[in-house]
C-alpha cells in the first residue's frame, strides 16, 4: 500500500495556483507532520489527500484510499448522547466493545466521566473524548486538522499525552497538519515543511527525538524547534 504523493498541483478557480509540485512519502504506522505558515494551502493538500478535492495535477498513492478517522480542530460531539453513547457510534458491535470504550477512555482519565454529556465536560475533556473516537474508529489511517490549535498550553499538552497514550494501544498512519511548530516537534516522527503560495516542500526530516523523551523541557526538542524556525 503506497502513501506517497508526486508532483501535486492545485488551483482554485481563480487560476492562482496553491500547491506546486508537493512530493512525499508516508510510511505506514508513521506520524508524518506536514508544517506551514497560516494560509499556505495545508488544508487544500488535507482535503486532497482525504479525497474531497481531486488535483489538477499529480499523483496520491493508493493508501490515502483506504477509510480514515478525522480528528478536527473542534470536538463535533452530539450533545444528546453521553461520553460512552458518542464513542459507541463510531466503534464496531463486538462482545469486548464496552470493554474497548472503558479501555480507551480510562487511558485518557476520562472513565469517571463515560455517563456524562459533552456540556458537562470541559473543552480540553471534550477534546480527549474526540482524541478516544478517533482511534476507535475501524480505520489503520487518521488524518488530524490542527487539533490543538483552540487549548490553552496546559489542555495542549495534556491532549499530545492522551494521542501518545492511545497510539501506543493501537499504532495507526497518522498525516498531521499544523501552523505550528512545537506540535510538530512533540508528536511527528517525520516532518514535512511547506513554503507560502505557490505552496512547495522546503523540507523534510524525520525527527531526531524520540518519541518517549518528546517533551518541551528537553534541550533535544529546543534544538529541533530552532531547526524548523531557521527554515
Amino acid at each position: 500500500m503506497s502513501f506517497d504523493v508526486g508532483n501535486l498541483g492545485f488551483a482554485y478557480e481563480s487560476g492562482h495556483p496553491i500547491l506546486d509540485s508537493i512530493s512525499f512519502t508516508m510510511q505506514e504506522n508513521q506520524i508524518l507532520c506536514i508544517l506551514g505558515p497560516s494560509g499556505c494551502g495545508k488544508t487544500t493538500l488535507f482535503r486532497l489527500l482525504a479525497g474531497s478535492l481531486r488535483p489538477d495535477n499529480g499523483q496520491i498513492g493508493n493508501g490515502f484510499l483506504q477509510p480514515k478517522s478525522f480528528l478536527f480542530q473542534e470536538p463535533r460531539l452530539f450533545g444528546h448522547l453521553t461520553v460512552t453513547e458518542n464513542l459507541a457510534l463510531t466503534t464496531p458491535a463486538a462482545p469486548d466493545r464496552s470493554a474497548r470504550i472503558d479501555q480507551m477512555l480510562e487511558a485518557v482519565g476520562l472513565l469517571p466521566y463515560r455517563h456524562h454529556f459533552p456540556d458537562e465536560l470541559s473543552g480540553g475533556m471534550q477534546q480527549r473524548l474526540s482524541v478516544v473516537r478517533a482511534f476507535l474508529f475501524p480505520s489503520n489511517l487518521m488524518f488530524l486538522d490542527e487539533p490543538f490549535k483552540s487549548l490553552d498550553f496546559k489542555n495542549r499538552l495534556g491532549l499530545v499525552d492522551a494521542f501518545r497514550s492511545l497510539y501506543e494501544k493501537a499504532p495507526k498512519t497518522v498525516l498531521i497538519i499544523t501552523h505550528d511548530a512545537l506540535d510538530a516537534a512533540l508528536l511527528a516522527d517525520r516532518i514535512l515543511l511547506l513554503s507560502e503560495k505557490p505552496t512547495h516542500v522546503l523540507d523534510g526530516f524525520e525527527n531526531p527525538v524520540p518519541r518517549e523523551d518528546r517533551h518541551p523541557e528537553n534541550p533535544a526538542v529546543g534544538a529541533l524547534l530552532s531547526r524548523i524556525w531557521a527554515t
